[in-house]
Protein backbone atom coordinates (compact mmCIF):
# COMPACT_ATOMS: atom_id res chain seq x y z
CA UNK A 1 0.00 0.00 0.00
CA UNK A 2 1.33 3.37 -0.66
CA UNK A 3 2.39 5.49 2.12
CA UNK A 4 -0.19 7.89 3.17
CA UNK A 5 -0.39 11.23 5.69
CA UNK A 6 -3.18 13.46 6.58
CA UNK A 7 -3.10 16.62 5.48
CA UNK A 8 -5.63 19.57 4.76
CA UNK A 9 -6.97 20.29 0.85
CA UNK A 10 -7.56 23.57 -0.21
CA UNK A 11 -11.46 24.07 0.20
CA UNK A 12 -12.17 22.18 3.10
CA UNK A 13 -12.44 23.13 6.36
CA UNK A 14 -9.39 22.80 8.97
CA UNK A 15 -11.39 20.13 10.84
CA UNK A 16 -12.12 17.83 7.58
CA UNK A 17 -8.84 16.06 7.50
CA UNK A 18 -8.62 13.85 4.52
CA UNK A 19 -6.36 10.57 5.12
CA UNK A 20 -5.85 9.95 0.61
CA UNK A 21 -4.56 6.49 0.91
CA UNK A 22 -6.46 4.73 3.58
CA UNK A 23 -8.45 2.51 1.47
CA UNK A 24 -6.34 -0.32 0.08
CA UNK A 25 -5.98 0.17 -4.08
CA UNK A 26 -8.31 -2.54 -5.04
CA UNK A 27 -11.19 -0.59 -3.50
CA UNK A 28 -10.20 2.75 -4.44
CA UNK A 29 -13.13 4.30 -7.39
CA UNK A 30 -11.75 7.00 -9.33
CA UNK A 31 -15.34 8.40 -9.30
CA UNK A 32 -15.67 8.17 -5.60
CA UNK A 33 -15.27 11.37 -3.36
CA UNK A 34 -11.90 11.05 -1.31
CA UNK A 35 -12.87 9.89 2.27
CA UNK A 36 -12.62 12.32 5.32
CA UNK A 37 -12.14 11.90 8.76
CA UNK A 38 -13.42 15.12 10.61
CA UNK A 39 -11.09 16.05 13.46
CA UNK A 40 -12.20 15.20 16.91
CA UNK A 41 -11.78 17.96 19.17
CA UNK A 42 -13.52 16.23 22.06
CA UNK A 43 -17.28 17.23 21.97
CA UNK A 44 -18.99 14.02 23.19
CA UNK A 45 -22.05 14.94 20.60
CA UNK A 46 -19.96 14.34 17.76
CA UNK A 47 -17.89 11.06 18.99
CA UNK A 48 -20.06 8.74 16.89
CA UNK A 49 -19.67 10.51 13.65
CA UNK A 50 -16.31 10.71 14.29
CA UNK A 51 -15.37 6.71 15.21
CA UNK A 52 -17.93 5.89 12.82
CA UNK A 53 -15.44 7.38 9.91
CA UNK A 54 -12.57 6.32 11.79
CA UNK A 55 -13.39 3.07 12.33
CA UNK A 56 -14.23 2.15 8.58
CA UNK A 57 -10.96 4.22 7.21
CA UNK A 58 -8.84 3.63 9.93
CA UNK A 59 -9.63 0.94 12.42
CA UNK A 60 -10.88 -1.88 10.36
CA UNK A 61 -7.97 -1.45 7.32
CA UNK A 62 -5.73 -4.24 7.81
CA UNK A 63 -3.39 -2.89 5.51
CA UNK A 64 -2.04 -0.54 8.02
CA UNK A 65 -0.06 -1.43 11.17
CA UNK A 66 -1.04 -0.51 14.66
CA UNK A 67 1.59 2.01 14.72
CA UNK A 68 0.27 4.17 11.90
CA UNK A 69 -2.87 3.85 12.67
CA UNK A 70 -2.00 5.30 16.18
CA UNK A 71 -0.05 8.19 14.23
CA UNK A 72 -2.92 8.81 12.36
CA UNK A 73 -5.31 9.12 15.37
CA UNK A 74 -3.21 11.80 17.01
CA UNK A 75 -3.75 13.52 13.55
CA UNK A 76 -7.81 13.46 13.96
CA UNK A 77 -7.60 14.14 17.78
CA UNK A 78 -7.21 17.83 18.83
CA UNK A 79 -8.08 19.76 22.21
CA UNK A 80 -10.26 17.69 24.92
CA UNK A 81 -9.28 14.79 22.56
CA UNK A 82 -5.74 14.97 22.51
CA UNK A 83 -5.74 15.60 26.29
CA UNK A 84 -7.04 12.14 26.91
CA UNK A 85 -4.03 10.82 24.98
CA UNK A 86 -1.42 13.15 25.24
CA UNK A 87 0.79 11.03 27.73
CA UNK A 88 1.60 8.04 25.47
CA UNK A 89 4.41 7.44 23.31
CA UNK A 90 3.97 6.96 19.90
CA UNK A 91 4.32 3.19 19.77
CA UNK A 92 2.45 0.04 18.42
CA UNK A 93 1.01 -0.93 21.98
CA UNK A 94 -0.04 1.98 23.13
CA UNK A 95 -2.42 2.11 20.18
CA UNK A 96 -5.42 -0.21 21.81
CA UNK A 97 -4.72 1.63 24.93
CA UNK A 98 -4.89 5.28 23.14
CA UNK A 99 -8.12 3.44 21.58
CA UNK A 100 -9.99 2.26 25.19
CA UNK A 101 -9.33 5.75 26.31
CA UNK A 102 -11.02 7.75 24.00
CA UNK A 103 -13.88 5.19 23.83
CA UNK A 104 -14.14 5.52 27.92
CA UNK A 105 -14.26 8.88 27.72
CA UNK A 106 -16.66 10.04 25.38
CA UNK A 107 -18.15 6.69 23.96
CA UNK A 108 -20.39 5.97 27.17
CA UNK A 109 -23.42 5.97 24.96
CA UNK A 110 -25.69 6.98 28.12
CA UNK A 111 -23.39 10.16 28.46
CA UNK A 112 -24.21 10.95 24.87
CA UNK A 113 -28.08 10.71 25.10
CA UNK A 114 -27.88 13.02 28.11
CA UNK A 115 -26.09 14.88 26.53
CA UNK A 116 -28.27 15.25 23.27
CA UNK A 117 -31.57 15.39 25.62
CA UNK A 118 -30.28 18.33 27.36
CA UNK A 119 -29.17 20.32 24.15
CA UNK A 120 -33.21 19.44 22.88
CA UNK A 121 -33.89 20.98 26.05
CA UNK A 122 -32.60 24.02 26.22
CA UNK A 123 -33.89 24.50 22.31
CA UNK A 124 -35.71 27.82 22.33
CA UNK A 125 -39.56 27.54 23.09
CA UNK A 126 -41.79 28.06 20.02
CA UNK A 127 -44.56 30.43 20.75
CA UNK A 128 -45.67 30.87 17.30
CA UNK A 129 -45.27 30.65 13.88
CA UNK A 130 -42.40 33.60 13.64
CA UNK A 131 -40.18 31.62 16.53
CA UNK A 132 -40.55 28.61 14.23
CA UNK A 133 -38.47 30.58 11.58
CA UNK A 134 -35.88 31.32 13.84
CA UNK A 135 -35.00 27.72 14.42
Amino acid sequence: MEAGHAQATSGESTAAMTFRHAVPARFRAPWLPQLQIPTFKGDISQWTSFWEQFEIIIYLNSDLTPATKFYLMKSFVCKDAATAIVGLPMTESCYADAMGMLKERFADKATIIEHHLRALRNLPRVTSANDMRGL
